[in-house]
């Protein structure tokens, strides 16, 4: 073609005035439904955070249709466990007409209160609930045994579970047992605890279920809270709780991520407990879990330390996305014998860790600034790459800066990521590039190619996305086809 070449990509701004790339529009919903928890972030509020998505999957569901968008919904819940952004966009398919309403409605629902928010979020969207919802609804409660029920009743809730079966009229033994108010507590730790009579019975149980070992390990870690506060003896800590932190079979085989262990260890260290026995456990088990990991040497690990990553990852996380970011890249880091870290700001350093220090020291080090600025310019990180990587891994809001030379508006820098990087590849080749983007904005700092994969998750799943984008490119193709 002489005349009608391709045409150029269009440039854009970032929050920070450097080049970007605007995501297509698949990109950017799926930046939000696969990882977003639809809060405040640091450059929009949460009601713009809301309103873009609204816009966003209304434009995917006129180009593909509901079924897909609900589709979607479908993985982000079950296979992400996201609940608030895809019980929108359930909402949002409501009022859709399409073919497979009502089994979509029914393979989607993962605990009876899922029904309760759908319910509530087309109160919000000024809907009314369509005969699809209300039978496919209908299908999932009247597959739940009685102890299900007796666990989500959701009373002094806007939309209790005899509101959910009233509207949607489940059919089965154990629905019309429940109406009758003839369920007994079903006999499970969680009962044990929501029944205790007493704060000293209820922490009496606490320590009952750690003696006995009955928890399974992600219900060990999420309630560790819980069981320190039930003030257990450092003899109970010692004999019975850091053995199962520590349990090597127990961590393989629940199949559990570093992050899901570093979450619980900022709860309760944001409580004020510092157990040295509790904490030098968790540490063991952050290691352990490594193993979990994929293959994932000769990479380079990029985690932007600028201002705008001390965002908290929701409302209520103590977390902030820059920890998070560490954490994943501690969790690299110590899972492969040749991984290279680089933090940045204005200005890039990279940074080795001593063999001896523990994985949360290797966090906390991972998230200090030193002296990198608060800036965002990724060109200074590609600068110092000085090798050949298989991988390299971007962490940040992509809200970057860059030169001026673009026409744009904003702060500047002396370095163009552009030029850094394809100087990089000319150099030492193509590398694959997974740019994760914590920030869910409009914009991203990468123009999208077959080596460069976006990537919005940082969760315990995330490495499942990296062997999808490995082999498939096309995540949201790989869930229409295969989910």
């Amino acid at each position: 073609m002489k005349w009608n070449t391709t045409a150029p990509k269009k440039t854009f701004a970032t929050y920070e005035g450097g080049k970007a790339y605007q995501h297509t529009l698949e990109d950017e919903w799926s930046n939000f439904i696969f990882s977003s928890y639809l809060g405040d972030s640091y450059y929009e509020s949460e009601e713009r955070v809301q309103e873009r998505y609204i816009e966003l999957t209304e434009q995917i569901i006129a180009k593909y249709g509901p079924e897909i968008a609900g589709k979607i919904a479908q993985f982000s819940r079950n296979e992400l466990g996201l609940r608030s952004i895809s019980q929108l966009t359930m909402a949002m398919i409501n009022d859709k007409k399409f073919n497979g309403k009502r089994q979509l409605f029914a393979k989607y629902f993962h605990r009876p209160d899922d029904i309760a928010e759908i319910l509530a979020a087309m109160d919000m969207l000024g809907q009314h609930w369509s005969h699809g919802f209300v039978r496919g609804a209908g299908d999932y409660l009247s597959t739940l045994k009685e102890y299900q029920l007796a666990k989500y009743k959701m009373l002094g809730k806007k939309y209790n579970l005899y509101d959910c079966i009233n509207i949607c009229h489940p059919k089965s033994k154990a629905i019309t047992a429940f109406k009758k108010n003839q369920i007994d507590a079903p006999d499970t730790w969680e009962v044990k605890i929501s029944t205790a009579k007493s704060k000293d019975d209820k922490n009496k149980e606490w320590v009952r279920l750690v003696r006995e070992g009955k928890l399974g390990y992600l219900a060990l870690l999420r309630n560790l809270r819980n069981i320190i506060e039930a003030n257990i003896t450092n003899a109970d800590i010692q004999k019975y709780l850091v053995p199962q932190l520590t349990n090597e079979t127990a961590i393989k085989r629940s199949l559990i991520y570093p992050y899901q262990i570093y979450n619980t260890y900022m709860a309760i260290k944001n409580a004020g407990y510092v157990n040295t026995a509790i904490i030098s456990g968790l540490e063991q088990a952050f290691i352990c879990s490594c193993g979990n990991m994929p293959d994932l040497n000769h990479s380079a690990i990029i985690l932007d330390v600028s201002g705008s990553m001390g965002d908290k990852v929701s409302k209520q996380s103590n977390i902030t996305i820059k920890q998070l970011g560490a954490c994943f890249a501690a969790a690299i880091y110590l899972s492969q014998p040749d991984v290279t870290f680089i933090k940045f700001g204005n200005t890039a350093l990279e940074k080795t860790f001593r063999k001896n220090i523990t994985p949360f020291e290797i966090i906390n080090q991972m998230c200090a600034n030193d002296d990198c600025g608060y800036g965002t310019c990724l060109g200074s990180a590609y600068q110092i790459l000085n090798r050949k990587y298989d991988n390299i891994f971007i962490i940040s809001d992509m809200q970057t800066m860059d030169v001026n030379e673009w026409g744009g508006r904003g702060w500047y820098q002396s370095v163009s990521t552009s030029q850094v990087y394809h100087e990089y590849i000319n150099k030492y080749g193509t590398p694959e590039v997974y740019s994760f983007d914590l920030g869910h904005y409009h914009t991203t700092s990468h123009s999208p190619a077959d080596n460069i994969h976006l990537i919005t998750a940082l969760n315990d799943k995330v490495f499942k996305f990296i062997e999808i984008q490995k082999t498939e490119k096309n995540l949201i193709r790989y869930i229409i086809e295969n989910y």
